[in-house]
């Protein structure tokens, strides 16, 4: 059995070349047309700007350095009572770190004319590469044709076989330590700097595991940001708006697998966000979230927008939830509205497990995909046609004809998906 599937596994990476390309209808997208919009030129001068950025939030860090969360808040679509006792800060660092807040929101710089245009963010190198790259084609199958900027964390996650490849989809791989000197930042962090840095005026910033069932070139506001919801009530700590001197005014967490943001509008609003991200992991996050489920960057772009009174829109479409029944429902993704038209669903954040071969494999994904549908009817009725369908003819070609291909799971992919070969 073991020399049967490694012979399937070595062989069939050629041999499904021809599988995959009728199904895909080619590799270059006939039928849509080519993305051809062109990169902005990055500025020299911004490495400058964000290091000087970063200089400036080192001379307000946070007061104490880490915050304890006494135990963590419970998870929960209901607002719940004692958040105000989970973290314990002596008031005179509270005190402290409230004049420390507001000196550091006064010396935030105005905007730097160095972005132009409009295009999509993403972060996904390492071992989030198939994942993006499986995204990344399911977004230009969508028939969007805006650039991408794809941002990795430092040069070990940089494959220059991948970004070449990519690069025929209109897809510039970045590096966000080029522009951070000593500095580092990771995994939550990374999403704020990412759009930061993007050479991009106008940013739809997209999760690796998050793609669009339609063309976004449109669908860019007049509000400069937009905010989608996740399933849960806000578990931030009161003590946090008592630092930032604003009373709450959101109460339901926000999902930022999927972001809309304006640079020229809300710029000073992205650099206090960076500032909460990059003082995040010991101290804003713990705040926000107080260890509840979700906790990371997410909240940090809501309360940005309310401590420097910019406007946003937040979608008010509930989250949909993709999923297939055995013995019980089993969540598998998420949908998030169409801020052009709320009652439309748009993007499909492929989460649980995220859309990469072993990961599915593992979870008999393909083969509740054969029999009957992973993702459940609610994708298809969505996009129109049979995106799970195609999800998974993109999964085969990330395996199998990429350069990330690996034989062994091509073949393991191929038996599921053809039976019977």
């Amino acid at each position: 059995m073991f020399r049967r599937r490694l012979l399937l596994g070595l062989l069939s990476a050629g041999f499904i070349v021809s599988w995959t390309l009728v199904c895909l209808g080619g590799t270059t997208f006939p039928d849509r047309r080519a993305p051809d919009v062109r990169f902005p030129q990055s500025s020299d001068t911004l490495p400058k700007v964000a290091t000087d950025l970063l200089s400036i939030f080192r001379q307000y860090e946070p007061v104490p350095k880490k915050i304890n969360v006494t135990h963590p808040a419970k998870t929960s679509a209901e607002p719940q009572d004692g958040l105000a006792e989970l973290v314990q800060i002596d008031y005179e660092d509270v005190k402290n770190m409230r004049r420390i807040h507001q000196q550091l929101v006064e010396s935030l710089p105005e905007y730097p004319p160095l972005f132009f245009g409009k295009g999509i963010v993403m972060v996904g190198g390492g071992q989030f590469l198939r994942i993006a790259l499986h995204s990344l084609r399911m977004l230009r199958r969508s028939g969007t044709t805006l650039p991408v900027e794809l941002w990795m964390s430092d040069e070990n996650e940089f494959s220059e076989e991948f970004c070449a490849e990519v690069s025929t989809l209109n897809v510039r791989c970045r590096i966000v330590a080029e522009y951070l000197g000593e500095e580092v930042v990771e995994r939550y962090q990374l999403k704020s700097f990412a759009i930061f840095l993007s050479s991009f005026e106008e940013v739809l910033f997209l999760d690796a595991d998050n793609f669009p069932v339609t063309s976004v070139d449109e669908i860019f506001t007049s509000t400069g940001v937009t905010i989608w919801p996740d399933y849960w009530a806000s578990t931030t700590s009161p003590l946090l708006f008592d630092i930032v001197d604003s009373p709450q005014a959101f109460f339901r967490t926000c999902e930022t697998g999927q972001l809309l943001w304006n640079k020229r509008t809300h710029f000073r609003t992205l650099e206090l966000a960076l500032y909460y991200n990059f003082y995040g992991p010991d101290y804003f996050y713990p705040l926000l979230t107080q260890f509840a489920a979700g906790q990371g960057d997410k909240e940090t772009f809501q309360i940005a927008c309310q401590v420097t009174n910019q406007t946003y829109t937040f979608i008010d479409t509930p989250v949909q939830t993709l999923g297939y029944h055995a013995d019980e429902f089993h969540g598998t993704g998420m949908i998030q509205a169409d801020p052009r038209n709320y009652t439309q669903g748009l993007f499909i954040h492929a989460h649980h497990p995220k859309f990469e071969a072993v990961s599915l494999l593992s979870k008999g994904a393909p083969v509740i995909h054969r029999s009957s549908s992973f993702w459940g009817s609610i994708a298809m009725e969505v996009a129109g046609y049979d995106i799970e369908e195609a999800a998974f003819q993109e999964l085969a070609y990330v395996e199998c004809n990429s350069s990330l291909a690996r034989p062994f799971i091509c073949g393991q992919l191929y038996e599921v998906l053809i039976p019977g070969l």
